[in-house]
């Protein structure tokens, strides 16, 4: 990818609060590593990176690719820095090259793994050669085709800090009333606008790079699971079978508060209501 290297942070949009975070904890210049057994060892594995935005229901899409036999790192983002950062204190790492060596070590089966990766992150790999290094890459690009409830599916997680659910979710009235007085319409539609962004800079990498992802919508995935999980398995050229399924611990966080918020914003621009 010698173009990567022509192109700053405007038109290869790789900074983000985690790169920075990781950058400044091993210094820009242990960001990569020369290691020989490394690199051998990169070359070996195949990569799926499930390309996601924040309330896409990426966690569940994990889950069930884990549950019927697919290796994955389920319900955890291995590139945040909060979790780089942690990995590395804790186990000695001195470079982000033994920190992604030592995870995909630890979590892939026969050469090959699956993992989240948010879209500032893809391009922050891709700028520093990382995606160049393995023996092929697959993109899953997860979606979700209601943006709008999306966004106030963020907008109430970022209030609640409840981001992962394997319980049912009760929230009292007192808590629903709270929650419509704290998440104003504004806080919506700044949710609704970073989403479209970061959609549209996953579409910027598949075009500029010419890369065709599986595109998967999380609306599809609900409606039907198997389907949508063979779908994937024949993607990965791997063999599905539904027989191996195991129970599943991710819950819907959707509750009254949602479409209360919604039928708000809804009534105040006057929006089309969905059939």
């Amino acid at each position: 990818m010698k173009l990567v290297n022509e192109l700053d942070n405007h038109f290869y949009p790789y900074a983000s609060v985690h790169s920075q975070q990781i950058e400044q904890y091993f210094s820009i210049n242990q960001i990569t590593s020369d290691s020989p057994k490394q690199d051998d060892f990169f070359k070996k594995i195949e990569i799926t990176f499930i390309c996601f935005i924040n309330r896409s229901g990426s966690n569940l899409l994990t889950e069930l690719l884990s549950n019927y036999g697919y290796p994955t790192v389920k319900f955890g983002e291995p590139f945040n820095y909060e979790e780089v950062i942690e990995t590395a204190k804790e186990s000695g790492i001195n470079s982000f090259q033994e920190y992604l060596y030592e995870m995909i070590k630890e979590n892939s089966i026969n050469n090959k793994l699956a993992l989240k990766i948010a879209v500032n992150q893809l391009f922050w790999l891709s700028k520093n050669g990382f995606l160049s290094k393995f023996s092929k890459l697959n993109f899953i690009y997860f979606r979700r085709k209601n943006l709008l409830k999306q966004a106030i599916s963020f907008a109430i997680a970022s209030q609640t800090s409840n981001w992962l659910s394997f319980e049912k979710v009760e929230i009292s009235n007192a808590q629903q009333k709270e929650l419509l007085s704290k998440i104003t319409n504004q806080d919506i539609i700044n949710c609704l606008r970073g989403i479209t962004e970061s959609y549209s800079l996953f579409d910027y990498f598949f075009s500029l790079h010419n890369i065709q992802p599986l595109i998967i919508y999380y609306e599809e995935l609900i409606a039907q699971e198997e389907k949508i999980i063979e779908c994937c398995f024949n993607y990965l050229n791997t063999q599905y079978s539904p027989n191996s399924i195991k129970p599943r611990l991710i819950n819907s966080q959707y509750t009254d508060i949602n479409l209360k918020l919604e039928m708000r914003l809804i009534k105040e621009f006057e929006l089309f209501k969905e059939e």
